[in-house]
């Protein structure tokens, strides 16, 4: 699914209500994604300041992405003849995004 992007201007902010305007849509698309799970895009939040403290880095992107699943050992899970598991979330992605991200 295509990558909505919260803040098309530089200046503005992602709100709360921008934020449930577009997961209406995405719901609205498929019922089933309601019972997804939400996960952060940890490389995409980054700030030059985080040393110094800065810990609340703004929302620029949501995706649905699908993603392996790990067993418990860190590797990629496997089930029946030995196909690799996977799974899907809502991905929140910060102002780093990458382009490999986006791929």
């Amino acid at each position: 699914m295509h990558i909505q992007d919260l803040n098309k201007e530089r200046k503005s902010k992602v709100t709360i209500g921008k934020l449930h305007k577009e997961l209406g849509k995405l719901i609205t698309k498929d019922k089933k994604l309601a019972r997804k799970k939400v996960v952060i895009n940890k490389r995409t939040f980054t700030h030059p300041l985080e040393l110094d403290g800065c810990c609340m880095l703004d929302v620029k992107s949501i995706e649905i992405k699908e993603y392996n699943i790990l067993n418990d050992d860190g590797g990629l899970g496997h089930g029946i003849n030995d196909v690799e598991k996977f799974t899907s979330a809502l991905v929140l992605s910060g102002e780093a995004v990458s382009k490999e991200s986006e791929a």
